[in-house]
């Protein structure tokens, strides 16, 4: 009884930050869209709603599964990797490890996310989060919550392997909270509605001009590019970057079925053959 106490506590808790996080975001963010949008339109558009509702979704619900999907990696590298191997990448100064976890994390995240466009199964999850036609600050957090536990397990693979992220519980780990909180606050921020460009650094880290092509809709030229969360490099690398260096996309969505609403959304990867058209 005490468990289900502290866990449905623990729930409050989440949904309290969460909240907070939310009005935090529109607060600042949506004044800037206003201001410096690449396309004129309304806070309150088609979805906002469902969207909003995706937000506390995404934001709560994967905790509990990444929990048994994160304990299996740990579990699986502890029983095949010496106990040096972990302690060795768990002294290294924090700011080399947050650098490590950065480039290495990333790298498993755009692997991650290559294979969200590229496996069938796995798309009709990912296809909720592309299927808006005008993009926002609040798509961000418009993800299924398996799609969340796919893409943080994969991209925790080569951290864990590396032994960079301390998993011992006997305290936070630093690099890891913080590379994650800022992680959450660049997902929103590429995503924003914004015209900002930033000449050379653009080929260092994603902006919006990048991430917005990554979300256009249009010819095989435009479509499944620009997959890194932070550093273009690895799209260089494998040669899936799209950046003009003027315009934005003209068009955004997907051209595959997705079903309107939040609840056949949510269902439609496991049922994706009775409610296709």
């Amino acid at each position: 009884m005490n468990q289900w106490a502290h866990l449905l506590e623990g729930m409050d808790q989440k949904a309290l930050s969460l909240a907070t996080w939310f009005l935090v975001a529109l607060c600042a963010i949506a004044p800037l869209e206003k201001i410096f949008y690449i396309k004129r339109q309304d806070l309150f558009r088609k979805d906002f709603i469902s969207d909003v509702a995706y937000f506390f979704l995404s934001g709560i619900l994967p905790s509990f599964l990444l929990v048994i999907t994160t304990s299996i990696i740990v579990l699986g590298f502890r029983s095949a990797l010496p106990a040096e191997w972990f302690a060795y990448g768990q002294s290294l100064p924090v700011g080399v490890r947050i650098v490590a976890i950065i480039v290495v994390g990333d790298f498993g995240f755009y692997w991650a996310h290559r294979w969200a466009h590229e496996i069938p199964w796995v798309w009709r999850i990912h296809s909720i989060h592309h299927s808006p036609t005008a993009v926002d600050w609040l798509v961000a957090t418009r993800v299924h919550p398996l799609e969340v536990v796919f893409l943080r397990s994969i991209s925790f693979i080569p951290v864990c392997g590396l032994g960079l992220v301390d998993f011992s519980g006997a305290k936070a780990d630093l690099p890891s909270l913080l590379l994650l909180s800022f992680n959450n606050i660049w997902g929103i921020f590429i995503h924003a509605n914004v015209k900002f460009r930033f000449g050379w650094l653009e080929q260092l880290i994603s902006t919006p001009h990048f991430h917005h092509w990554h979300h256009a809709n249009g010819s095989a030229l435009v479509v499944n590019k620009n997959y890194a969360a932070l550093l273009p490099v690895y799209d260089r690398l494998f040669g899936t970057l799209h950046q003009p260096k003027t315009h934005f996309p003209a068009a955004y969505g997907i051209s595959s079925y997705l079903p309107e609403g939040l609840l056949k959304q949510l269902v439609y990867p496991f049922t994706w053959f009775l409610l296709r058209k």
